[in-house]
């Protein structure tokens, strides 16, 4: 899987939503935002007129046509689509059967379909409007080519699929509208969801569109993306609805942080192997509490693993923090960094006195080595 720290730090930063519009650059269409600026008013008017010539023109053709049918057939235009007009009426005159695989039903169509990857499922869907019902209706049980990481990023305005083969070169497409995004990601699954420079106004249709296909990914991301109020009951229902296959999930640098709680943690947090929540402390705190590191101490007792604790102006305490470093010593799994920048009720010299008064659990230089396994604690 690629790295988070990467995929974030990859470029240089931008600050999102101050430079950018919801439209018109390379973001969403807006017609999928269900907004009509009035900038729109005149174009619209134009469209209008135009489109009403149009009708009349074609009507006073047709009425010149049937009135002087020689004289019309020297305007007809000898193009390719009156050819191909002409050799489809032959062929329906003509009564040619259609192929015999569109006699097959609905059920031996979709065993067909089952036994194909994702990529010729794709071509399959664009064969006729039969085939693409088929397939959407039965599209959770498709299978779905796998990708590493699929990165949607609106402040660039392009998405970027990953191959799982690394020396492989990353596909690019420009932003597309929210249809287009569905039929571009309804037939890969991946390990990673990274999500860039989202903004309020796009948060309700894109994370519905998400809801509704099976990426299932063991990783999603979000970095730079500001929410709406209304949005957040579908981000909880985005992490519900790939609940069996999430381990990582983290938000960096993204906003209103007090939505950011732990209600989102909870339907995976008796899976989670790595919880990220950072912010530089200028956006106010994450309502990640107690709560959610409890459910991770108890974690430890059922021999759970957790590789990252990254949690930033959250409102976590030093004793629930050392409470989890002793349940960690007890059964370590793996290597654990914990981090905790800007926690109020966070103190380094607290939890050193707290893990003095134990036997055998002194932090050296913010480690722990036990069994092998080494806790890192930065604060």
């Amino acid at each position: 899987m690629i790295s988070v720290t990467v995929a974030a730090h990859g470029g240089r930063k931008r600050v999102v939503g101050g430079h950018l519009k919801a439209y018109d650059s390379g973001r969403l269409s807006i017609f999928d935002l269900n907004i009509i600026p009035e900038k729109l008013e005149v174009q619209q008017r134009r469209q209008l007129w135009s489109h009403l010539f149009d009708k009349l023109f074609a009507l006073a053709f047709l009425l010149f046509q049937t009135c002087f049918p020689f004289l019309a057939r020297f305007f007809e235009k000898p193009d390719n689509n009156n050819v191909e007009a002409r050799m489809a009426a032959r062929r329906k005159s003509a009564k040619i059967p259609p192929p015999a695989i569109h006699k097959l039903t609905s059920k031996l169509l979709l065993n067909v379909f089952s036994n194909l990857d994702g990529v010729d499922i794709a071509h399959c869907e664009a064969v006729c409007k039969r085939w693409r019902k088929v397939i959407e209706k039965h599209n959770d049980d498709m299978p779905k080519v796998l990708k590493d990481q699929i990165r949607i990023l609106f402040d660039e305005g392009e998405i970027v699929i990953y191959p799982l083969d690394s020396r492989n070169t990353p596909t690019r497409y420009p932003m597309p509208n929210l249809q287009r995004l569905a039929i571009l990601l309804r037939h890969l699954s991946t390990l990673s969801l990274f999500v860039r420079g989202l903004i309020p106004i796009e948060a309700i249709p894109v994370l519905k569109s998400l809801c509704q296909l099976s990426l299932r990914p063991q990783q999603i991301y979000f970095i730079w993306s500001k929410f709406s109020q209304e949005s957040i009951a579908l981000l909880e229902e985005l992490i519900i609805c790939n609940a069996e296959t999430l381990t990582d999930i983290g938000f960096e640098e993204c906003s209103p942080t007090a939505f950011l709680s732990d209600r989102l943690i909870f339907p995976i947090v008796h899976q989670i192997q790595s919880l990220r929540v950072w912010n530089d402390a200028k956006s106010g705190q994450h309502n990640i509490t107690d709560v959610t590191l409890g459910h991770l101490t108890r974690n430890f007792a059922r021999g759970h693993r957790l590789e990252t604790l990254d949690l930033s102006s959250c409102r976590i305490s030093s004793a629930a923090l050392s409470k989890l470093i002793v349940a960690w010593s007890k059964k370590p799994k793996c290597d654990l960094s914990i981090t905790v920048n800007f926690c109020p009720d966070v103190f380094r010299s607290e939890i050193v006195e707290w893990m003095a008064t134990r036997e055998d659990l002194h932090l050296h230089n913010g480690k722990l080595a036990r069994n092998g396994c080494v806790l890192t604690l930065f604060c």
